[in-house]
């Protein structure tokens, strides 16, 4: 079912207000940033899954024998986990850890120039509860 007109004005508008506020998570979000490091994160994963399954099978088979053989299993399941977090986790570098408020900057955690405190959610926490009282946008 397709949007309607003021539909889609609406979504382009919050779409404007997510870039605005957070271009970063807006691109994390469409995900339209994809780096050369993500193929090679890709393989690392799979290997390691590869090498934690094989670790479980000869865990498990050689239980028979010995029940210590059973700590293999949990170090291969550990690996494999480990692989497929590392695959599916987005790189991060020492910049994007440290986000810090900037005075002035609305949605950051500093100050709008009206002298108040806004931020993207509070804007659509307040268009919600018109919405909800019948006053429309």
């Amino acid at each position: 079912m397709p949007l309607s007109e003021h539909e889609q004005k609406l979504l382009a508008q919050m779409e404007q207000a997510l870039y605005a506020e957070d271009p970063k998570f807006a691109t994390t979000l469409t995900g339209r940033q994809r780096g050369v490091g993500s193929v090679s994160r890709a393989l690392v994963g799979i290997g390691s899954v590869a090498v934690g399954l094989t670790l479980i099978i000869v865990g498990i088979a050689s239980v028979s024998s010995s029940p210590y053989w059973l700590g293999l299993s949990i170090v291969g399941f550990v690996v494999m986990f480990g692989g497929v977090v590392f695959a599916v986790a987005a790189p991060t570098s020492a910049t994007t850890r440290t986000t810090k408020a900037t005075p002035g900057k609305p949605g950051r955690g500093g100050v709008s120039p009206r002298g108040q405190k806004s931020s993207f959610v509070q804007r659509m926490e307040e268009r919600w509860e018109r919405r909800a009282d019948g006053g429309g946008l």
